[in-house]
């Protein structure tokens, strides 16, 4: 059905009268007018069309006003609940339940009686207002002229002398990573404590030197950070029915986790994430058992791209790395060279992908985590384990670590399961107002744009819609 049909529907369920007083009008317009604060276009909701056909007064035009309302409320519910692109039909490598529908016919009814409900349709979560937030103060900078590309030349590291140091101390207080500043060619003091916490916010590593990819960073025009968070407004637009209030949630763009009870992060940790050809998916789902010292079974592409090329070689490799056939698997026992570790955690999903231990850790010492072929390592599945299982006396963190050190393979269920949401954030604020920005690893915002893109330019040239299809006679004054 498309968007007229529906508005079509909407007035023949109402009997073809308009629907909007004088008041609703100015109340609705208001807030479709702030679409500028979710990242959207306010043009998008006919906003100036309704304000003008309103001044203009006649019959005809106030008919017309009343249905580009219509059009608009229904297309502002639509984008605010659930954004304007599908990811899951746009991203091959994504698993979330079925949107939700809702009636137009209900919603109209809602907002004829409080057109205030309009203002409560977005995501209810903190991570969208923190992003809203840094919308407008991106938005400030970018008023305000942004910043100046830093030149080109050798690293800076602290005690250096530099012609470029007046000009870093400009772009570090611009974005507030500067209070104050050093002497004025000398790169040290609380110029490299700024440059420490602008690298921290970027994901890289706070070394203090500015070196290519800081200094890449640091000249990333504020148009483009503007860009990104508008597109990860959208993303949660798009995914924020299937995000619950209380989760574990994997930022694959951060490399990052988190365990969040109603919308409070409760337990954070670092995590090892796809490399971009084996980029992990996006999905929810919910953590529905753990399991200690794991078997694994070796996905079929390891086995066909990585193993047999190796046993080619070394036909001992098998033996050495307590591997077996079983039932025409590969699989590896549970021990020291196991990549799952001591602990998985188990939910459905498509893809085959888990969460879990690794005998790696030293990979979490590393800026760069994207360095598995989909699954997510965790930097602390003992920590997890135990919150998860909290409410279980059977299962205290004392019985897990003697478990695990028993080297026995256990499968412990969850008493209640726990959603799990791997996601995609390259943008996001901390609790304290920090604005974090990731790289776009997998390339999924430059798709997102380009459908976004897509999208609008079809919008913006549909015709206007015909008020004779719905109206024998204008509406009259309201």
């Amino acid at each position: 059905m498309t968007d007229s049909d529906i508005v079509a529907q909407v007035y023949r369920q109402f009997g073809n009268r308009c629907l909007w007083s004088a008041d609703d009008v100015a109340g609705i317009t208001t807030t479709l007018s702030k679409a500028a604060a979710d990242g959207l276009d306010p043009s998008e909701f006919h906003a100036a069309a309704i304000l003008r056909l309103g001044k203009t007064g006649t019959p005809e035009a106030l008919r017309d006003r009343d249905i580009l309302l219509t059009d608009a409320v229904l297309h502002y519910a639509e984008v605010m609940r659930y954004g304007e692109v599908d990811t899951s039909a746009t991203e091959q490598d994504t698993e979330f339940p079925k949107r939700p529908t809702f009636s137009a016919e209900s919603l109209i009814v809602t907002l004829m009686q409080s057109h205030e409900a309009l203002s409560g349709l977005g995501p209810q979560a903190p991570e969208y207002e923190g992003l809203k937030t840094a919308l407008a103060r991106y938005r400030r900078i970018h008023g305000s002229g942004g910043w100046k590309i830093l030149p080109d030349g050798p690293n800076l590291r602290p005690g250096d002398v530099s012609g470029v140091v007046p000009d870093l101390n400009e772009r570090l207080k611009i974005t507030g990573d500067l209070a104050g500043a050093s002497e004025a060619h000398v790169y040290s003091g609380e110029t490299v404590e700024a440059v420490k916490r602008f690298q921290a916010r970027h994901g890289l590593g706070p070394d203090g030197v500015v070196g290519p990819k800081t200094r890449a960073a640091l000249n990333v025009p504020v148009e483009d950070r503007i860009r990104t968070i508008q597109l990860n407004l959208e993303r949660w637009r798009d995914l924020g029915y299937a995000i619950p209030p209380t989760r574990f949630e994997v930022n694959v763009a951060a490399a990052s986790a988190r365990l969040i009870v109603d919308n409070q992060s409760v337990l954070d940790m670092k995590t090892v994430v796809g490399d971009p050809k084996h980029p992990t998916p996006m999905l929810s789902s919910k953590i529905t058992d753990i399991v200690l010292n794991p078997y694994w079974t070796v996905p079929p592409s390891i086995i066909e791209n990585e193993i047999r090329p190796i046993l080619k070689r070394d036909p001992g490799y098998l033996d050495r790395n307590n591997m077996h056939w079983q039932d025409g698997n590969l699989v590896q026992d549970p021990g020291g060279t196991n990549p799952l570790g001591k602990l998985r955690f188990t939910f459905a999903n498509k893809f085959g992908v888990y969460v879990h231990d690794t005998s790696a850790p030293g990979l979490f010492a590393n800026y760069d985590r994207a360095r598995s072929h989909g699954c997510l390592r965790l930097e602390k599945p003992v920590d997890l384990a135990a919150a998860l299982l909290a409410s279980n006396p059977d299962w205290p963190r004392e019985k897990i670590e003697r478990v695990i050190a028993e080297g026995k393979t256990v499968k412990v269920g969850l008493t209640t399961p726990m959603p799990v949401v791997i996601a995609y954030w390259t943008t996001f604020t901390d609790p304290d107002g920090t604005v974090e920005f990731r790289n776009d690893v997998y390339g999924r915002d430059e798709r997102l744009a380009a459908v976004l893109a897509a999208i609008r330019e079809k919008q913006g040239h549909a015709t206007a819609l015909d008020s004779n299809v719905y109206f024998a006679e204008g509406c009259g004054p309201s």
